[in-house]
């Protein structure tokens, strides 16, 4: 049996509970006015088109793609929406760029091509900072590119899937915003 320093326990047990710079604030916390609030509902992952680990533990993968849409979705909305605006996501369906890819050399990889686009079937609500109904949308499908990211995605773990997000919020809720 291994002995482990009580310190160590204690900054495991610290780094746990913290939240980190930039993450989302506990969903205990109130909410703030000063920017726009999202709200994201998910689906199981195998009930998704194609939501799967290329390499990891799916556990992992699926905590990894939420920490990450979420991340992705609270960006654009302070870019494109109005503080104080609501918007509230369920991902009905999510088919991400590309597919998985098995070989001898790579035993599983994701491998991406402009056949192959990221797909996202949502229905939505955006509301005002006074509770009124700007747009909603059920079922509403969004189908992105995979042949070429912009360079400002290119670190980011799901570039082309920010991407259609970005588009999305662009030519629909920004424009329904009046922003």
């Amino acid at each position: 049996m291994t002995r482990r320093s009580p310190w160590l326990i204690g900054l495991l047990a610290v780094s746990l509970h913290a939240t980190p710079a930039g993450a989302s604030p506990s969903p205990d916390a109130p909410p703030t006015t000063d920017r726009p609030r999202v709200t994201l509902e998910w689906q199981e992952s195998s009930s998704y088109s194609d939501a799967r680990a290329p390499t990891t533990n799916q556990d992992r993968f699926d905590l990894s793609l939420r920490a990450s849409f979420r991340s992705i979705f609270e960006d654009q909305a302070r870019k494109f929406l109005p503080a104080g605006a609501t918007l509230e996501v369920a991902i009905d369906d999510l088919d991400l760029a590309g597919e998985i890819a098995f070989s001898p050399a790579v035993a599983r990889a994701r491998s991406y091509s402009r056949l192959l686009p990221p797909r996202m079937v949502v229905s939505y609500e955006l509301r005002d900072g006074a509770g009124e109904l700007l747009a909603s949308g059920k079922g509403e499908e969004l189908v992105g590119r995979a042949d070429r990211i912009p360079r400002r995605y290119r670190s980011d773990p799901f570039p082309y899937e920010r991407a259609l997000i970005e588009d999305w919020f662009r030519r629909e809720l920004a424009s329904a915003a009046g922003s």
